[in-house]
């Protein structure tokens, strides 16, 4: 096609389609949509926060013991308990055990306590609530064991070791 035709064809192009299209090109988004968008880059922005970096206080961690037999988080929450007037406390590694050992005695049950360190026996300090019981091997204060029920473990064996 040459210029003379184009021309000449656009030209028999009615003025209001002309003016349609150009009024279509200037037309603006809505002002919500752009705080829609903003909006869900903010909610983007707080569950990436609050869900996947450690130390943030709502993130989110799967209760679960592993094959290893540890708890996710158990090295940041440092429960401990006193036990013939020694403590003990949550043991470094693989704490979770499935049953307890053949010669294990009841020692008592446990009492939650506030503050840093537990002060009387079956004094159990930690930042949850806890009951259950605690148990001693014969012949071994080297560790002990704790049956817990707390709002995220039920009646799960726990070994605690002896603080040096």
């Amino acid at each position: 096609m040459t210029d003379e035709k184009l021309y000449e064809v656009l030209g028999d192009i009615d003025e209001k389609h002309i003016n349609n299209a150009r009024t279509y090109h200037e037309a603006k988004k809505p002002v919500w949509v752009k705080w829609v968008a903003a909006a869900a880059c903010l909610c983007v922005i707080l569950i990436i926060v609050f869900t996947l970096i450690p130390g943030t206080v709502f993130r989110a961690v799967k209760n679960e013991i592993n094959a290893e037999g540890t708890l996710p988080g158990a090295l940041q929450i440092y429960p401990t308990v006193m036990v013939n007037n020694h403590l003990y406390e949550w043991r470094k590694g693989a704490a979770i055990v499935k049953e307890l050992p053949d010669d294990i005695v009841l020692y008592g049950n446990i009492t939650h306590a506030e503050g840093n360190t537990p002060q009387n026996n079956c004094e159990f300090v930690s930042v949850f609530d806890v009951a259950g019981e605690i148990y001693t091997v014969e012949n071994n204060s080297d560790s002990v064991y704790l049956k817990i029920t707390t709002e995220w473990l039920d009646n799960t064996i726990v070994i605690f070791d002896l603080v040096e």
